[in-house]
């Protein structure tokens, strides 16, 4: 099924945000601690101009899933409108920002296909209160 190229935009911003904002965990309140997740994304060595970037929650007990905006390679994590995630190991996902061209086509991605599919994505992090330098670096490849 060939979907409207304003369409696919909107789906692809939309479905991270709503899983962000409204997935399980939503109605756990003010009762997670988050501790400060932050860092730069690359694809073969140069930074991911733009995109979204999901962590989903895979260790014991009840997750909560957190994402963030990338901005010129880099990305901060926010949980529940809680800057930071909660400790735990996650999955991570990233999607790109999709612009159709002047002609209404959309640009392949900058990056294997597989970091942007849950089921397929081999990025993970273990969230600690005290990570070392640079622990929430995602190295993409093409």
């Amino acid at each position: 099924m060939n979907l409207p190229p304003f369409l696919v935009r909107i789906t692809a911003f939309a479905v991270p945000v709503v899983v962000i904002c409204c997935g399980p965990g939503c109605n756990q309140g003010p009762n997670f601690t988050t501790v400060p997740v932050s860092g730069k994304i690359t694809v073969d060595g140069t930074p991911l101009p733009a995109g979204q970037v999901t962590y989903t929650f895979v260790g014991e007990g009840v997750g909560v899933p957190s994402g963030g905006a990338i901005k010129d390679g880099e990305y901060m994590i926010y949980t529940g409108g809680k800057a930071g995630a909660p400790v735990g190991k996650y999955k991570v996902t990233v999607t790109p920002v999709m612009m159709p061209s002047a002609d209404g086509k959309m640009p392949k991605t900058n990056f294997n296909s597989k970091f942007s599919e849950p089921s397929k994505t081999t990025l993970t992090v273990d969230v600690t209160a005290t990570p070392p330098p640079n622990a929430y670096d995602l190295k993409l490849t093409k």
